[in-house]
């Protein structure tokens, strides 16, 4: 480990809380972390720690991610690469993948570019919502991509298309692939608008998300909408007696039926595990009740939640967060 210390000086530190880098807020400590500022940086993180045989973990914003209570033995690398650049005439963007969502959106409104409003108050980064194929309200981030830069387990730097990238619903190539190569940038295409009309659609998404979802620190939308039958559905919708025509418009656009309208059947709201517990607010978030809650706690409640939807309507959600360290 010495020699990753020669390598990343002063700005590796050790024994790191990771509480405090997670949106959840809980989780336990990393024995190494390191702030990677720019590209440069992360490309020598990672390239160290594969050099020397030391396991990683490239931490973004901290959200859609639940770190194990257990100490991590490795380093976890917080990528803080956050450049921005604009080819306004052609409206287009290169972006590191540090760069957080919000900032992303707000800044190509200043330049009439826009596009990707509906996912303004997601609290991730470029990389983690391209790696996850991030989206909502019949919108992807993958539909704007031209290029995107990966950093490849062999040290090799590839820019591949979105086609390669095989975008679908809430998914990407990169999770499933082992080892993962890293997102270092992408390029997007946006279009054309008055800022005043993309600031608007702004406000709108971020009253949406204010109404529905939590304040309370949580890791994000837990399960992915589960993909159904539409005459099931459609059925099932009206033998409950549900009267929000929007379920059924987003089943019959989609195909997708929303976790957690399944898990508010489920009776998941009254579920909790210690200070782990559903939101009143929204069924498919899992919070930390006054920052209390542990992360063997949070997962023991997702598996919970899982077998009552499971026993209820015979379907298996599947998480959209992802689990990191040491869970055995």
């Amino acid at each position: 480990m010495q020699k990753l210390k020669d390598i990343l000086k002063d700005d590796l530190t050790e024994n790191e809380s990771l509480a405090s880098h997670l949106t959840l807020g809980c989780g336990g400590t990393a024995r190494y972390f390191y702030r990677a500022k720019n590209i440069s940086n992360l490309i020598l993180a990672i390239t160290s720690c594969q050099k020397l045989n030391i396991p990683y973990i490239v931490l973004g914003s901290g959200s859609n991610t639940v770190f194990s209570d257990k100490e991590f033995s490795g380093c976890v690398i917080k990528n803080d690469a956050r450049n921005l650049s604009f080819i306004k005439d052609k409206s287009q963007v290169f972006a590191d993948s540090g760069v957080l969502l919000s900032r992303f959106i707000l800044e190509s409104a200043s330049y009439d570019l826009g596009g990707l409003e509906f996912l303004y108050g997601i609290p991730g980064t470029i990389g983690g919502a391209l790696y996850s194929n991030a989206g909502t309200y019949g919108g992807a981030i993958g539909d704007f991509i031209i290029s995107i830069t990966l950093l490849f387990p062999n040290g090799g730097v590839k820019r591949v298309t979105k086609k390669w990238m095989f975008f679908s619903y809430r998914d990407s190539k990169l999770r499933h692939l082992s080892p993962k190569p890293i997102i270092l940038s992408a390029k997007f295409q946006l279009a054309r608008n008055r800022k005043e009309e993309i600031m608007r659609k702004i406000q709108h998404y971020q009253k949406i998300r204010e109404m529905k979802q939590p304040s309370e620190k949580s890791a994000g939308s837990y399960f992915k909408n589960p993909k159904v039958d539409k005459n099931w559905a459609r059925k099932y919708l009206n033998m409950a007696g549900e009267k929000d025509l929007t379920l059924n418009d987003a089943v019959e656009k989609t195909g997708h039926i929303p976790a957690g309208w399944l898990l508010e059947q489920a009776e998941a709201k009254r579920t909790k595990v210690h200070a782990a517990r559903v939101s009143k607010k929204h069924a498919n978030f899992i919070i930390n009740y006054k920052g209390r809650a542990k992360s063997k706690q949070i997962k023991e409640l997702a598996d919970l939640l899982k077998a009552k939807v499971n026993e209820k309507f015979g379907i298996r959600l599947e998480e959209e967060i992802e689990y990191k360290g040491n869970w055995k």
